[in-house]
């Protein structure tokens, strides 16, 4: 989640990695009823955004990430690098939003297990958050600007 000393709007960011090196292209949800122009610009950066409202990680919203975002990617490489009958391992944090069934039920069907890590423990169990966000984070802040009258702030 991101956070900043400035007020800005809370959004949730979506991030992967596969083990082989790549990674799936991020999406943010955004807190608003519709994306924002403001916005729109990072569409060519490979970053998807979804408003919701809140901002915040809903079940709808999740199921709709891992159906359309993610799963096609990873049932895609698994079956690429070792074949049909080959698995694959999905590790997620442990908020409420992962529990479910629509995205089980897939994923068993499709040899892709799914390891959900403790709640609130993703600063011992996720090196992503330690490392690899923080160096993300760190950059993200230092681009945008401090929000507008309408709460939308600018980057670049």
């Amino acid at each position: 989640m991101l956070h900043s000393q400035q007020h800005q709007p809370n959004a949730t960011l979506v991030f992967g990695v596969i083990a082989d090196g790549s990674s799936i292209n991020p999406v943010m949800i955004w807190p608003s009823k519709t994306v924002p122009k403001d916005l729109a610009g990072l569409k060519y950066h490979r970053l998807e955004i979804v408003a919701n409202g809140s901002g915040w990680m809903s079940k709808n919203d999740f199921e709709e990430i891992m159906m359309k975002n993610i799963l096609p990617i990873v049932n895609k490489k698994r079956i690429e690098l070792h074949g049909s009958e080959a698995s694959a391992l999905i590790i997620m944090d442990g908020h409420s939003s992962r529990l479910c069934w629509t995205v089980i039920t897939w994923c068993r069907e499709h040899s892709i297990e799914i390891i959900i890590l403790p709640s609130h423990t993703t600063h011992l169990t996720q090196p992503l958050d330690r490392y690899v966000f923080v160096q993300f984070k760190k950059r993200l802040y230092s681009s945008f600007q401090p929000p507008t009258e309408n709460g939308i702030s600018s980057y670049g």
